[in-house]
């Protein structure tokens, strides 16, 4: 008899949770999105980019609109572009003029925007002349991004995204183009990213990208201001290059 009015009593609590969430307002704010790249082989000669296939996952909770679905879908993309040349600048076969072009037209306009363009041009510069010297750039690498977020303002005109990037990676010390045993050497890794876009002219565009790598953190712990941080990494920069 015990038993049967505990299970009464549990199938009864069921019930009423059950019911409560029917009758509530519950609505989904994150989303879920995952993308897969598939490797891309470099030599120092050219880039060789096989054409990135369908996501392997893709799962979005339907927003309220066809017009936010095809926004968020258009926000992902530039993200896609921009994480593209990100690599790209720590590969062996970084963009052509990367130090005059950055991330070119995907690339707000706002004067904040080309700070963080400014800056982050210049970091990844240092961080890709540190590693050549070391034999760390990038020789093959397979990333994904997981966004977790996309949070579009009410008058559809500025977001705020966040996702989580994943990258395996062959360095340039261990890839040999002759042998597929190289391509077991990997290095795993792992950042959140914090994006914010806006629309200009009908298209969205970055105004920044917040992440912490050690590259960054060498410099955002002294409390520099962006101008000092700056002036750091070209003077890091340049001293590497006299080495």
């Amino acid at each position: 008899m015990k038993y049967f009015s505990y299970i009464l009593f549990i199938v009864s609590i069921g019930t009423i949770l059950v019911s409560s969430c029917l009758n509530s307002n519950f609505s989904v704010v994150d989303i879920t999105t995952e993308y897969t790249f598939t490797p891309n082989k470099i030599s120092t000669q050219e880039l060789i980019k096989t054409p990135s296939p369908l996501p392997t996952q893709l799962t979005v909770i339907p927003t309220d609109s066809s017009e936010e679905s095809e926004i968020e879908f258009a926000i992902i993309e530039v993200i896609n572009e921009y994480f593209d040349i990100h690599y790209k600048a720590l590969s062996i076969s970084p963009p052509i003029d990367f130090e005059k072009n950055g991330f070119g037209d995907l690339i707000s306009d706002l004067p904040e925007a080309q700070e963080f363009e400014k800056l982050e041009v210049a970091k990844l510069i240092y961080q890709s002349t540190y590693w050549e010297q070391v034999d760390l750039r990038y020789a093959v690498y397979d990333h994904n991004l997981s966004f977790d977020l996309i949070d579009i303002d009410e008058d559809l005109s500025s977001a705020t995204i966040r996702l989580l990037d994943k990258a395996k990676v062959v360095r340039e010390r261990h890839y040999d183009p002759s042998s597929n045993d190289s391509n077991k050497i990997y290095r795993e890794f792992e950042f959140g990213h914090i994006f914010s876009l806006r629309i200009e002219n009908g298209e969205w565009k970055v105004v920044s990208d917040r992440y912490y790598d050690s590259f960054w953190n060498r410099y955002l712990t002294h409390g520099y201001t962006e101008q000092e941080i700056y002036d750091a990494i070209i003077l890091d920069t340049r001293e590497l290059e006299n080495k």
